[in-house]
Formats: structure tokens, sequence, C-alpha cells
């Protein structure tokens, strides 16, 4: 469990990193989502990184709740469409969200142009346009990536369904925590 914790704490630095970066980015433009959407959510085919959801992983772990959360993904998949998490309130995981949730609506990536084309839905677009002017500083969403999987090339460099990466990182953390138990 020690390489684990350390990959969990590598991350949550990380991101704690990109909270920042994000808050200046969200100081200039407003970022947030219409109250209650969780539209980006719901849709199937977010895809993420394990090494991004270690954290929260590690997090289920220590409440009790990693192996349930794992359960209802396995047994359940038809009635998640999106992310195992989200539901009419929003997202009850906030803190330990992955990378691609936070920067989703909250970054950019550079066109062929050089332009900074912002990543969010239709609503945002409408509210800003689709391409942003460089002195809202907005995180790039690919600088963002390339640093998650320096941390870990493996694990940081596997895109998967949003369900699948989080199933993925609750089965690692779960294994290593038996293999911890059983000496």
């Amino acid at each position: 469990m020690r390489r684990i914790a350390y990959l969990s704490g590598e991350v949550r630095c990380l991101l704690s990193e990109l909270d920042e970066a994000l808050a200046v980015f969200s100081s200039r433009i407003d970022t947030s989502c219409p109250p209650g959407c969780i539209t980006c959510c719901q849709y199937p085919d977010v895809q993420a990184t394990v090494l991004e959801f270690l954290p929260l992983a590690c997090r289920l772990l220590e409440e009790g709740r990693a192996e349930s959360i794992l359960d209802r993904i396995e047994h359940q998949p038809e009635t998640l469409p999106g992310c195992v998490f989200a539901d009419e309130t929003g997202c009850p995981v906030y803190q330990d969200r992955g990378l691609i949730c936070r920067l989703f609506s909250a970054s950019v990536r550079v066109d062929r142009l050089g332009r900074l084309e912002y990543l969010a839905c239709s609503i945002l677009h409408a509210r800003h346009g689709r391409h942003l002017p460089a002195e809202t500083l907005p995180p790039v969403m690919s600088d963002w990536g390339l640093r998650l999987e320096a941390i870990d090339p493996v694990l940081g460099s596997h895109w998967y369904p949003v369900n699948e990466a989080i199933r993925r990182a609750l089965e690692m953390v779960l294994y290593s925590n038996h293999l911890d138990q059983a000496g």
C-alpha cells in the first residue's frame, strides 16, 4: 500500500496545484456550471486514467466504501450512463474528483493555429466563445495531463471510460490493502 499511498499523495499535490491555477482562471472568467447541471458527468464516453482516481479510491477505502462502490460499478453498469458518482445533487466526491473533471469547462487546448480553444459545453461556449484570450491565463489541458503522466507513466497514460478508471483504481487499492493485511 506504500506505493499506492505515495502515488496518491503525488496526485493530490498536483490536483492542489491545479486547483490554485483554476482559481486564478475562474477569477477572470466565470467557469461555473449552471446550477444543478450534471450533463457532462452523465456523458458515457468521458475518458480518464486510473492514476487520477487513486486519491479517491484511497479515501473510499479509508471510509469503508470502496467495496460497495466497486460492486455498484461492476453489477449495475446499465444504470450508470456516466460517472458512478453523478447524481441530481451534483458530485458527492467533488474534493477527490479526477483531473478530467477539474479541467473540463476550466481549461483550453492549443489548436492548430495556436489559438486557445476553450474546452467546455455549449452553454459555456455561448457565454465565452470557443476561443479565449491568453490574458485569461487558462490551464492547458495537455500540460496537466503530461504532468499527471510524469507521476507514473503507466497509470497516467492509459485512458478508460471514467467508471472503468474508477473501477481499476478501486481494485488496485483494495488488492494492495489485502496484501498488506495478509502480511
